[in-house]
């Protein structure tokens, strides 16, 4: 995939469950999942995130 034109690409990598408390960014950020979903609070709403 060619993220050059974003700006700038962060790469989160988990290997088994596990819970994140806070990934803070003072920008706004889009989360594109490879594998698996993930789940996300944000300002007390829940969101799964499912691959792709």
């Amino acid at each position: 995939m060619d993220f050059t034109s974003i700006g700038r690409v962060n790469y989160i990598t988990q290997r088994c469950n596990q819970t994140l408390k806070q990934i803070q960014s003072i920008d706004p950020m889009i989360v594109y999942v490879i594998n698996g979903e993930k789940q996300i609070e944000c300002e007390g709403e829940y969101f799964k995130v499912k691959t792709g």
